[in-house]
């Protein structure tokens, strides 16, 4: 069952939206909630929001269909970017581009995070793997800013 952990906004200004993830059927509640909260940050560039829906999903889904849930998908606000960040609980696996598969065959996921965002990357922590994508936030041009890891590797507890 997916859910909106928490809607906080940390003392140092950045915002942060946690979705959770058990299987693919909860990518299209995923979409409607993050819609919401990316519109609002990019109501001046619309294409960005239609570009970080797309990425979330590709995201989501590879964390779904490679990982292990459940999934979290969080939405950090920093001022001038927005960041996605995907986790999952493989934290062993490495994020791999598809090569060499014919056209319809899949596998395109990270090629079109990286045509869409301004950066993008990923890391493990102990218990989780995060990808993340970087775009532009209100009035903040197409600058790339440094990586977006957290100062902890915190989420809930696998369950």
């Amino acid at each position: 069952m997916s859910s909106v952990i928490s809607l906080r906004r940390a003392e140092d200004g950045t915002a942060t939206d946690l979705c959770v993830l058990e299987s693919p059927n909860d990518l299209s509640w995923m979409r409607g909630a993050l819609l919401a909260h990316i519109a609002d940050a990019t109501a001046e560039t619309p294409a960005t929001a239609e570009d970080m829906i797309v990425v979330a999903c590709e995201l989501a889904t590879n964390a779904l269909r490679h990982g292990r849930p459940p999934v979290y998908v969080r939405l950090i606000h920093t001022g001038r970017h927005l960041i996605l960040d995907i986790a999952d609980h493989d934290p062993h696996t490495a994020p791999a581009y598809a090569v060499n598969r014919p056209l319809g065959a899949g596998g395109l996921g990270l090629h079109l995070v990286h045509a869409f965002a301004l950066d993008m990357g990923w890391y493990a922590g102990d218990t989780t793997k995060h990808v993340w994508a970087q775009f532009p936030g209100p009035g903040a041009g197409r600058g790339r800013i440094a990586t977006p890891r957290p100062a902890d590797d915190t989420l809930p507890p696998r369950a």
